[in-house]
């Protein structure tokens, strides 16, 4: 469950509401990478 929380922190620091659509477009495409790869360990 360490994997799971650590994967739902994540989430929520790379999408963050306060950001306007392009800006979290760009956070998207920024953390896209970074969760694949953690996804591809577990």
């Amino acid at each position: 469950m360490l994997i799971a929380g650590a994967l739902e922190d994540l989430v929520y620091t790379c999408v963050d509401e306060r950001y306007d659509l392009n800006h979290y477009r760009m956070k998207i495409e920024e953390c896209g990478p970074i969760l694949n790869s953690l996804c591809d360990r577990v």
